[in-house]
C-alpha cells in the first residue's frame, strides 16, 4: 500500500456518492474491472495516451478504486486481496510501460519541480506547434494577432456622461 500513497487524493462527498451509484449500477466486480481498464497507461485512442502516472486523473482513478474496494467489498478478505493485487499488478505494468515510453508533461514549471522533488524522474515535454490563422492574404500567428489587437485597443478610452435628473 505504501507504493500507492503518493497516488491517493481527496474524494469529496459528491465523488463518493457518484462511485457508490456506479457500483450499485454495475456491481463491484464490473466497476473494479472497468477502473483497471481506465488505469491502463498503455491504452492509446486516436493517437493519444488516455492515462499517465504523473497526472491527477491517475490519482483520482486509483483513489476511486480503493474507495470502492474498501467500502463496497464488505469483509471478504480474499476478495479484497485479489482485487488489490490486480491493482498493484496494473500499477507495476504502468511504471514499466513509462520506463520505455516516458509520460508527456503538460503542467507548468512549478508543478514539474514538485513532481521531480517527489519522484526524482524527468518527464517528457510536449512539443507545441505555433498555430496560424488566415488573415488578409497572408498567414499570421496567434501570438502576432494578439500583439496587434492589444496595440490597437491599448489606447482606447471611454467617456461616460451622467444622465440628467428630471424633477
Amino acid at each position: 500500500m505504501e507504493e500507492l500513497n503518493q497516488y491517493i487524493c481527496y474524494l469529496d462527498d459528491s465523488d463518493k456518492k457518484m462511485i457508490d451509484e456506479r457500483v450499485a449500477e454495475k456491481g463491484i466486480e464490473n466497476y473494479l474491472s472497468q477502473q483497471l481498464i481506465y488505469l491502463d497507461c498503455s491504452r492509446i485512442i486516436n493517437g493519444m495516451r488516455m492515462m499517465q502516472t504523473i497526472g491527477y486523473p491517475y490519482q483520482r482513478e486509483i483513489t476511486s478504486y480503493l474507495y470502492a474496494l474498501q467500502t463496497k467489498a464488505g469483509n471478504d478478505f480474499d476478495f479484497d486481496k485479489e482485487w488489490f493485487d490486480k491493482l498493484i499488478k496494473q500499477h507495476h505494468a504502468n511504471i514499466e510501460y513509462e520506463k520505455i515510453n516516458p509520460p508527456v508533461w503538460y503542467g507548468g514549471k512549478k508543478a514539474k519541480d514538485k513532481w521531480l522533488k517527489d519522484n526524482n524522474k524527468l518527464p517528457r515535454r510536449r512539443k507545441v506547434k505555433e498555430q496560424f490563422l488566415s488573415g488578409m492574404g497572408k498567414e499570421i500567428s496567434n501570438v502576432e494577432r494578439l500583439k496587434r489587437l492589444s496595440a490597437e485597443f491599448g489606447n482606447l478610452t471611454f467617456k461616460l456622461n451622467p444622465t440628467k435628473k428630471y424633477e
